[in-house]
């Protein structure tokens, strides 16, 4: 091989490595136990969905009973959501991801501020929310946008 074609050969040599799958029983045993009900199909998939799994279960053993808990409690409100509010969901997800580092923080603070807020005083701010009527929400979350839109040119 000449001077040229050692750089192209390193290059593949990486990337052939890099976007192998991960073999199960490459995985430590508590990363396993916790994606037992992937096993079966871990070999059907890609290399981002091994990466995406294995993060999730980094995270899930990482995680306090009360953490967990929480997370169990999130998992059973996706399960008994139907489709279109699962869209809906999605959607709102990515409208946040696209958001700047700033407006993100500036939610999760807001959010934060919510759930400290004594329960019954959430209760009553919510039951507003659901007694306005469709224009009225349309209203609200239209001047929202707009804030925020007014907010990004800054």
């Amino acid at each position: 091989m000449n001077n040229t074609t050692w750089p192209l050969f390193i290059l593949l040599l990486v990337t052939s490595f890099s976007a192998r799958a991960l073999d199960w029983s490459q995985l430590d045993s508590d990363v396993q136990q916790v994606l037992t009900p992937f096993a079966e199909q871990w070999g059907d998939f890609d290399e981002e969905r091994h990466q995406r799994l294995q993060q999730g279960a980094q995270r899930w053993l990482n995680m306090d009973d009360d953490e967990k808990s929480a997370a169990n409690a999130r998992f059973q409100r996706w399960q008994q959501m139907n489709d279109g509010e699962r869209l809906a969901l999605r959607q709102r997800f990515e409208q946040f991801r696209q958001l700047k580092p700033e407006q993100q923080q500036k939610i999760r603070r807001q959010f934060l501020r919510f759930k400290t807020l004594p329960a019954a005083q959430q209760r009553q701010l919510r039951q507003r929310w659901r007694q306005l009527n469709p224009q009225q929400r349309s209203r609200i979350l239209r001047q929202m946008r707009q804030r925020a839109i007014g907010n990004n040119r800054r």
